[in-house]
């Protein structure tokens, strides 16, 4: 099933995940299971309502067992890319991955945000090209959305 962003449009902030798992998988809204209770604690004790705030998601769709490198692939050789993966920044990733990533791009431009707030690898990677997220935790990166479109191709 699909999970799309939901919010405000505009926003002043976006929050971007990996990918929905098994809550948000079932009632069809990004952020509330799990880590959509913790999104909701750390913005609450920083004083910003949850309805201030547009989420969404790179991926739309839960990977098996909520493990997003499943849907990633770094490989060299094209006997070892899982069949049916396209290449997207430098990775084989399952095409779940790039359509979200598209949606994503609308969703930006749509929701013009200020401030977005990668959660996890796959989003941070996605929106500045960096992996690595630990390094960055609580660091300013910057995009520019007509630049990440190029990985559309």
């Amino acid at each position: 099933m699909e999970v799309p962003g939901e919010g405000p449009v505009p926003a002043h902030i976006m929050a971007v995940g990996e990918a929905p798992g098994v809550e948000e998988e079932r009632s069809g809204r990004p952020f509330v299971g799990a880590s959509g209770r913790e999104l909701d604690k750390m913005m609450h004790e920083a004083g910003i309502l949850r309805s201030e705030v547009f989420v969404s998601n790179v991926s739309r769709h839960r990977p098996p067992d909520n493990k997003i490198e499943v849907w990633l692939s770094r490989a060299k050789t094209r006997s070892k890319i899982p069949q049916g993966f396209v290449r997207w920044r430098g990775f084989y990733v399952h095409p779940y991955i790039k359509e979200g990533y598209a949606k994503l791009l609308r969703e930006i431009e749509l929701v013009q945000p200020n401030v977005v707030i990668a959660f996890g690898n796959l989003s941070m990677y996605a929106l500045t090209g960096t992996w690595g997220i630990s390094k960055w935790r609580g660091s300013q990166l910057s995009f520019d959305t007509e630049e990440l479109k190029q990985w559309l191709e």
